[in-house]
């Protein structure tokens, strides 16, 4: 479900913005100072979609109006929200800020003006109950005392803590939950794992490298895929045999045979290379004697590599723009017992993920996510890009993203600082400063 255009009033008490992404297309910037609410835009669009209201009640706003492509309409709204402001209250609020504010959400839509009221208090309440206690602010403490939890992991985990306020409007619960959408944020180089060590007894939090956890994510994929590739081949020995006793063949002429056969033994190839197929090459020397047999067993080998045919591509394209990037010295290899992994090309050895630059790492992670966890008509946030590139990797940005999403149909919104991100698509820049200056 793509947006066509956000209004909200009051943002930090000061700024009132309405951003249309339709005239935009599926390629969306917001541009703008620090303070002016970027990556807070993107938080609110995201934190929606992930039924985490919990979020809204941690910044200061009045309301915030949602129109989506088939001219449906949420907005959230805040009553008398001026009492409630801390002095200390920043415009740089997330997930984690312990700066909570308001007492009540009234969520309405165009179809049925009766308001959905959430009650922050009524959210702790039921969190208590599950036996969490406040910690600091948006953090927790489990019932056994040895690992902390955000709300936001709370309400993931327990997910009738939400559900029990929309009773009444299961539908838009089901619209929200139903619609897909990938948020990139911008600390995403770590992610928080709590671990006991060998003198603890206690959950420890440790930061981890997530280029690690992706290429482990990776090599689950291609190990999936192996798995269903052998499977498929199991599948097509019987059916050759089938087919052949039974005369139910079509056979190929030589020149129709020949120029399958060759697609076919390079994607044979391209599923070697990545350790998810066996070595396969279908013999070339077609004749009236084996005509049959091997027509039969092009159809076969063709159906049965069909389904492995969008993560090959997949595959391809994460490799040839990392290979593009030209990171120094550096080639990527990608293959089923591993993942990915960075060889120095003239020492000859293996690099480790987490030795890469945090520029690389960026790279890296940005690509991997919108390669391998996006899908048709998905929303895609992505908070700023840019950090740690160089120049001529934000320059290419925009080109990058386009061949990703090209058979996808996403829509991105992209919050960032850099000139160079946008290089010369400004007709694709919201510029938050330039609609506060109007206003």
């Amino acid at each position: 479900m793509k947006i066509k255009s956000i209004k909200v009033e009051e943002l930090f008490l000061q700024f009132n913005y309405t951003l249309d992404f339709e005239k935009q297309g599926d390629i969306n910037i917001i541009s703008g100072p620090n303070g002016f609410g970027k990556s807070t835009l993107l938080r609110m669009i995201y934190n929606l979609f992930a039924l985490n209201f919990y979020y809204f009640f941690q910044i200061p706003f009045k309301s915030i109006t949602y129109v989506f492509e088939n001219d449906f309409i949420i907005t959230i709204d805040k009553k008398n929200i001026d009492a409630l402001i801390s002095q200390h209250a920043s415009s740089d609020v997330d997930e984690n800020s312990d700066v909570i504010l308001s007492e009540e959400l009234f969520i309405s839509t165009n179809e049925r003006k009766d308001a959905i009221e959430i009650s922050k208090g009524s959210i702790e309440e039921k969190i208590i109950s599950l036996g969490y206690k406040r910690q600091d602010g948006d953090v927790w403490l489990n019932a056994r005392g040895d690992r902390c939890f955000h709300t936001s992991e709370i309400l993931s985990k327990y997910p009738d803590i939400i559900e029990m306020f929309f009773k009444e409007r299961s539908d838009l619960l089901m619209t929200l939950f139903s619609s897909n959408i990938l948020f990139i944020k911008d600390n995403r180089l770590f992610y928080s794992s709590f671990e006991k060590t060998k003198n603890s007894t206690v959950y420890l939090p440790m930061e981890k490298p997530v280029v690690d956890r992706i290429a482990s994510e990776l090599k689950m994929k291609l190990s999936d895929v192996k798995k269903i590739l052998a499977e498929k081949f199991q599948e097509a020995q019987k059916n050759i045999i089938y087919s052949i006793t039974q005369g139910k063949i079509h056979t190929f002429t030589k020149e129709e045979y020949t120029q399958r056969v060759e697609i076919l033994n390079t994607i044979f190839f391209k599923l070697n290379s990545f350790g998810i197929l066996e070595k396969i090459d279908i013999p070339l020397n077609w004749n009236e004697n084996n005509a049959k047999y091997l027509s039969i067993t092009l159809l076969e080998y063709e159906k049965a590599i069909q389904e492995s045919k969008e993560m090959l591509d997949k595959l391809a394209l994460f490799q040839m723009i990392l290979s593009k990037s030209e990171f120094v010295n550096k080639q990527i290899l990608i293959n089923e017992s591993f993942g990915f992994k960075f060889v120095c090309e003239k020492e000859n050895y293996f690099i480790p993920n987490r030795a890469l630059s945090s520029g690389e790492q960026h790279k890296i992670i940005i690509l991997y996510e919108l390669i391998f966890k996006t899908s048709r008509g998905m929303m895609v946030l992505i908070d700023e890009p840019e950090l740690s590139n160089h120049v001529i990797w934000q320059l290419s940005f925009i080109d990058e993203i386009k061949q990703v999403s090209e058979k996808l149909d996403l829509q991105f919104i992209i919050a960032t600082h850099s000139p160079q991100i946008i290089h010369e698509r400004w007709e694709l820049v919201t510029d938050l400063f330039k609609i506060n200056n109007q206003n």
